[in-house]
């Protein structure tokens, strides 16, 4: 199997024979494959991520990153949340893909300064 630098270079190599004609075609076709690729990229970052034990209250997307205030089950079965009807929080997470899968991290009662102003900012 070939390293990904090698392929590359193989597709460099093949592109420069190519006339100027197919140039343009590629360029469009490699414009259009990035518009779509960012495009899905966006679409799921802007999820809303349900986990069980959680109730969301708010969501929002920055810079492709989901921001959710929820309130949460903490999982102990004598809680007073554990009934699902007064859940702790609500708290602030950030989800975001790390390339591989979906990873969550919490952030604490309120969003840091500049998140909460651009958050003003929308209203």
């Amino acid at each position: 199997m070939s390293s990904p630098e090698a392929d590359l270079s193989l597709i460099k190599e093949l592109i420069q024979a190519l006339p100027i004609e197919l140039l343009k075609d590629l360029r469009k076709t490699v414009h259009t494959l990035i518009k779509e690729r960012e495009a899905e990229r966006e679409d799921s970052a802007s999820q809303v991520y349900h986990q069980p034990g959680r109730h969301l209250v708010d969501s929002q997307t920055l810079d492709g990153i989901t921001y959710q205030l929820e309130k949460i089950k903490c999982g102990k079965p004598t809680c007073r949340c554990s009934g699902g009807e007064d859940l702790h929080g609500p708290y602030w997470y950030l989800y975001r893909w790390n390339g591989r899968k979906v990873v969550s991290q919490y952030i604490g009662k309120s969003l840091p300064k500049p998140l909460a102003e651009h958050n003003d900012e929308d209203d």
